[in-house]
């Protein structure tokens, strides 16, 4: 007797909602490979595809997030630059106050300790501070003082970075708005509802399709889908865990070095 996709009713209910996305694509890379002419099996492999890739947009979310990696990137940025920045004023100001550039580092006193400690704060807070801040730094005179004790260029480079920042978080923004728009009233609950009837009909039609005419596209397919069954039976069974779990590596800026100085009293 051909083999025969055990226990139709089992299509992962038990499983997460991330975990039954998987079991499901991999019911749906197998039927794009089953070779058939069945148009009914041919509609319901359309119609899971379409839920597949639905249930994607949903649980994997990088279309909604693309831009955090940047944000992330100019977010540290600019808080290495503004550390370099305020540190490197900083010692310069602990110079005698006979020294030429002592004059220099006292025009930017005010603007340098009323934003110190900046780097510590809220991202979007310190978005707008950082906008404070360059327009703090506006005038001649300071300007003149940042050129003098060479410090217009990480000057430039902070806002420069906090430009991109603030540009990456609208796109984000804006991709956020569109997936909203585009889930309408379905939730990851309600296509699972949807995708679980597909799935036991194409099973179904599996079996028929071995026992009525059976072929070795079809008896792959059936073997295939077993073994997923099983591999899924006891990723619902482990409660989707695993001993060998790591939490994923924060991701590091080669081309942003951290500047850790020293504490320094507040002045």
């Amino acid at each position: 007797m051909a083999q025969s996709i055990l226990e139709i009713p089992w299509t992962g209910s038990p499983l997460t909602m991330a975990s039954f996305l998987a079991f499901s694509t991999s019911i749906d890379d197998n039927l794009a490979a089953l070779e058939t002419d069945n148009q009914y099996m041919l509609q319901l492999s359309s119609q899971l595809h379409q839920l597949v890739l639905r249930f994607q947009d949903f649980i994997n979310q990088q279309r909604a997030y693309e831009q955090t990696p940047e944000i992330a990137k100019q977010d540290n940025k600019r808080d290495s630059l503004w550390k370099a920045l305020w540190y490197a004023w900083y010692y310069i100001d602990q110079l005698d106050p006979t020294d030429p550039l002592a004059q220099h580092s006292a025009v930017l006193r005010p603007v340098m300790n009323a934003y110190k400690g900046m780097w510590k704060h809220e991202m979007t807070k310190e978005t707008e501070e950082i906008k404070g801040l360059r327009r703090d730094l506006q005038p001649e005179n300071m300007q003149n003082a940042l050129t003098a004790l060479g410090l217009n260029t990480i000057a430039q480079g902070i806002f420069v970075a906090n430009q991109a920042l603030a540009n990456a978080v609208q796109q984000r923004e804006q991709s956020r708005g569109q997936r909203i728009a585009e889930k309408g009233d379905d939730t990851t609950e309600s296509l699972r509802k949807q995708m679980t009837p597909v799935l036991t009909e194409i099973f179904r039609q599996a079996n028929a399709l071995v026992r009525i005419a059976p072929d070795e596209a079809i008896r792959q397919f059936i073997q295939n889908v077993c073994g997923i069954i099983n591999h899924y039976k006891q990723v619902a069974a482990s409660g989707g865990s695993h001993s060998k779990d790591e939490p994923e590596p924060t991701p590091v800026d080669p081309d942003v070095t951290p500047v850790t100085p020293e504490e320094t009293p507040e002045a």
